[in-house]
């Protein structure tokens, strides 16, 4: 009995020492496991993302190609209509000759013409273009100016008006002096 009793304590401790030594490594398997799961739930994730990023970019180059397509069978005056609408390389001259063309057209006079080129060491450009803001006078009636500011609209030119104010004319003229400032651009 005595030995049958030492051979199940024996037994028992050795069973202890498994456990002590067996458990840590299991729970550290079941960890590692888990963080095997997360890990592998953490690539799928990014894997379908990039997959998803990839059908983007495969669906932005189609539709660019498609559009150059479309660019390309367009007719040619088509085509300098559009490449008219950003100077490259810009003309001041020939963009204030425009716009006073139009004033002329809509009967008002243009004066005090301004501009600013921007700085080339300056890195305030849009979008690669280059901004240079013009600022004038008109003198004429509203509707007129309504009138002017509607071809500045539908030019072909590309014009952003910063702003507008008037005042009364001093003269016997009994029109109103329009300030305008806008900007137009240029292909850097």
């Amino acid at each position: 009995m005595n030995k049958t009793l030492l051979n199940l304590l024996l037994f028992a401790i050795g069973l202890a020492i498994l456990w002590m030594f067996t458990y840590p490594l299991y729970s550290g398997v079941n960890g590692l496991e888990l963080l095997s799961r997360k890990s592998t739930l953490h690539y799928y994730a990014r894997y379908k993302a990039l997959r998803d990023t990839r059908q983007i970019a495969a669906d932005l180059i189609q539709n660019g190609n498609t559009q150059i397509s479309i660019y390309n069978n367009l007719p040619e005056f088509e085509k300098r209509r559009i490449d008219s609408a950003i100077a490259y390389p810009f003309d001041i001259a020939r963009t204030i000759n425009d716009i006073n063309t139009l004033a002329s057209s809509a009967l008002l006079q243009m004066r005090d013409i301004r501009f600013t080129t921007p700085n080339p060491n300056q890195t305030g450009t849009i979008g690669g273009l280059s901004v240079y803001t013009i600022t004038f006078t008109v003198e004429g009636s509203y509707s007129a100016f309504r009138d002017f500011i509607g071809q500045i609209e539908n030019s072909l030119q590309l014009y952003t008006i910063k702003s507008i104010s008037f005042t009364s004319a001093n003269d016997l003229s009994g029109g109103i002096r329009f300030s305008v400032s806008l900007d137009t651009y240029e292909i850097k």
